[in-house]
């Protein structure tokens, strides 16, 4: 069986701050647009009912088209035509820049978490296979991922933003219960997330991430800042590590990481 391309998806979890849906998804695009995201001139808007994780198959079946909008003025205009609550997933076309080019990239907002009615979403699914994760030597994808979190941290002020070929569904519950679904690739939490995860255990990944790229030969592979605000954005060497699962070739090699990873992992 052919094995599926990856395709690089970024999420922004952010708190809900109006009491309209329609200023916090009007509140979201004008975000996306300051993050980089330059929609495409006469691309069309589109609102699925389905509240679930965006993807690339499900977009394409489910999303109706409600008009061309070259702009986020216009795509608000179009969307307060229909009912807000069908507004499971709103989506755009455009370009963000990743990769240090202006990639094609779906940008999808859903207010209507059915779990998380304090939480809102927005996503970017980026077009071309292997974008970051397969094209570009180890240090250079952690490089261009922090930036990429940056862009968004800035733009969004979230509680979270995950960088991955796979995302996990965020909602309240999880993070109440101080654990998310799994640690993707690369990504950014808050001051607040992070308290909730357990500080002391996002305290010591600094040296977690030196020790990984040691065991896997894979230097300058990690990545981790604090930013200004007080919130932690991190890269890990490879996909998947942060589901407390380590690579087949490396044995046992990794199982100090794993019980590390497994004290927020849910």
């Amino acid at each position: 069986m052919e094995t599926p391309p990856l395709l690089l998806s970024a999420a922004v979890y952010f708190p809900r701050r109006y009491d309209l849906i329609t200023d916090d998804v009007e509140s979201a695009l004008h975000a996306l647009e300051v993050a980089g995201f330059a929609l495409d001139v006469g691309g069309p808007l589109e609102v699925a009912i389905a509240r679930a994780m965006p993807t690339h198959s499900a977009l394409a079946t489910a999303g109706r088209s409600c008009g061309a909008a070259a702009t986020v003025g216009k795509a608000i205009r179009l969307l307060r035509r229909l009912p807000a609550d069908d507004w499971g997933q709103v989506s755009l076309s455009g370009r963000f820049p990743v990769g240090g080019r202006r990639e094609k990239a779906k940008a999808v907002v859903c207010p209507l978490w059915p779990n998380s009615p304090t939480l809102i979403s927005a996503h970017l699914l980026f077009s071309r296979p292997g974008l970051l994760l397969q094209d570009r030597s180890p240090a250079e994808r952690a490089a261009f991922a922090v930036r990429a979190v940056d862009r968004l941290e800035r733009a969004f002020a979230p509680v979270a933003v995950f960088l991955d070929a796979e995302q996990p569904a965020l909602d309240a519950d999880f993070l109440r219960a101080g654990a998310i679904p799994f640690l993707p690739w690369a990504g950014y939490f808050s001051p607040g997330a992070l308290r909730r995860l357990g500080a002391g255990t996002f305290r010591t990944i600094p040296h977690w991430l030196k020790w990984l790229e040691v065991k896997l030969a894979a230097q300058g592979a990690t990545a981790i800042r604090q930013t200004a605000g007080g919130g932690l954005i991190w890269v890990l060497p490879e996909r998947g590590m942060g589901k407390g699962m380590s690579p087949t070739d490396a044995g046992k090699l990794l199982d100090p990481w794993r019980r590390y990873i497994r004290r927020v992992v849910a």
